[in-house]
């Protein structure tokens, strides 16, 4: 009987064992299900693990690669995103949301034709897609035929599609035509319908600036600001009001407030230097810089950021100096803000015509990281005024195949 008792337990254990393992379908459902929860809610880099972890049960999930290109869109990472777009409109020619995401990219890199291959696939499905539709009026923005763009976002405005991206596109129409009375209108017929758009209202703010309608621009950034707290581009944009303005004292004061929230963020302190410098406020710019080494004296990106401002100011010892002594803050060779200080501190080197000092360091990032950017832009150049130009021309190409949009590497 003892030996049955058993029995009947390793049975029901294998049962649960076996109940609790499901198939590759139920798995791969789980990670993609996950993975869109995680993006819906914001964590794209956990998102686009289980993203992946679902490509590795299915490689054919051609839903799977278009979040993954979505994934890459909030990460602005769009030549990432057009590839896993691709990808799933192949797996899935019919993939509508892939083909319109696609297709928005088309349009922002002037591929009309291969736009306008998109919606015409999609309407020719269903005449009646309004995303299909507001796709192709941004073609016809695209190749300046905007009455014909404007009476099809009217329309589908009064079919009762009112997204925010309607109301925005049909504003840009006004603004082309300078009726910037009719741009405000739209703008406020879309807020609206579509109370927490903030593409619309930071729109707003910027029409409200550009016709010194700053009180009410002021009024606007404000309700950004209550709308998205956590998001410092709005208070940027409120500080660039106040800047306007001459309203100093409200100024210097969200500018302590951006750094009391969070005193030895990196981020922060490297845009408040920026956004001064911008403004020609040395002296806040240097401060920020130097309050935050002494609270981060590891920070290699506070420096780059303080030789940036000296070099753009015409005081390269100094901004040398920073820089050396950003090299001596970590170890690590092979640390890619280290190889970043470098490939700085030899563009200076070479505007000085130390070649032998900017070739040096070229050299010893190259050897840590043989594709880097930076240093092939310096080797290119130094080839260049060694006469080497078949090897000059090498450097320069690997940077455009790797980032086509670099105007001076093209030039180069």
């Amino acid at each position: 009987m003892r030996h049955f008792g058993i029995l009947a337990v390793v049975i029901t254990l294998t049962v649960v064992l076996l109940s609790g393992c499901g198939g590759p379908e139920e798995k791969k459902a789980k990670f993609y299900q996950k993975g869109v929860a995680l993006y819906e809610s914001g964590d794209y880099v956990r998102a686009r693990l289980e993203f992946k972890n679902a490509l590795q049960i299915d490689p054919d999930f051609a839903e799977a690669y278009h979040m993954l290109g979505r994934v890459e869109m909030k990460a602005k990472n769009f030549r990432k995103a057009f590839g896993f777009f691709s990808k799933a409109i192949e797996l899935d020619p019919a993939h509508r949301d892939a083909r319109l995401e696609i297709g928005k990219l088309y349009v922002a890199g002037k591929a009309i034709e291969k736009a306008r291959e998109q919606y015409e696939y999609l309407l020719a499905a269903n005449p009646e897609d309004n995303d299909a539709r507001l796709l192709k009026a941004a073609v016809w923005m695209a190749e300046q035929q905007n009455d014909e763009a404007r009476k099809l976002l009217d329309d589908l405005i009064q079919s009762g599609f009112r997204t925010p991206d309607v109301y925005f596109m049909l504003a840009s129409l006004h603004t082309r035509r300078e009726d910037l009375d009719a741009a405000d209108k739209i703008l406020q017929e879309g807020l609206a319908a579509n109370p927490d758009a903030v593409t619309l209202r930071m729109v707003l703010v910027r029409l409200y600036a550009d016709t010194q309608q700053y009180e009410k621009a002021i009024v606007e950034a404000e309700t950004l600001i209550a709308t998205e707290p956590d998001e410092a581009s709005h208070k940027f944009m409120l500080a660039e009001l106040y800047r306007q303005t001459d309203r100093n004292e409200a100024l210097e004061t969200l500018m302590k407030d951006l750094i009391a929230a969070d005193p030895d963020n990196v981020d922060m302190r490297v845009r408040i230097a920026r956004f001064h410098t911008a403004a020609g406020n040395y002296d806040q710019a240097e401060t920020a810089l130097k309050d935050g080494l002494a609270l981060r004296p590891d920070s290699i990106r506070l420096r780059l950021t303080q030789a940036q401002i000296l070099a753009g100011r015409n005081r390269p010892t100094e901004a040398i100096e920073v820089l050396e002594a950003a090299l001596t803050a970590r170890t690590d060779p092979g640390d890619p803000e280290i190889l970043q200080a470098k490939n700085a501190l030899a563009r200076i080197q070479l505007s000085r015509n130390e070649i032998a000092i900017a070739t040096q360091l070229t050299d010893e990032v190259l050897a840590e990281s043989p594709q880097n950017l930076g240093a092939l832009m310096v080797k290119g150049q130094l080839n260049l005024m060694n006469g080497d130009g078949l090897n000059a021309i090498g450097a320069f190409r690997t940077v455009v195949a790797e980032k086509p949009e670099f105007v001076p590497a093209h030039l180069q």
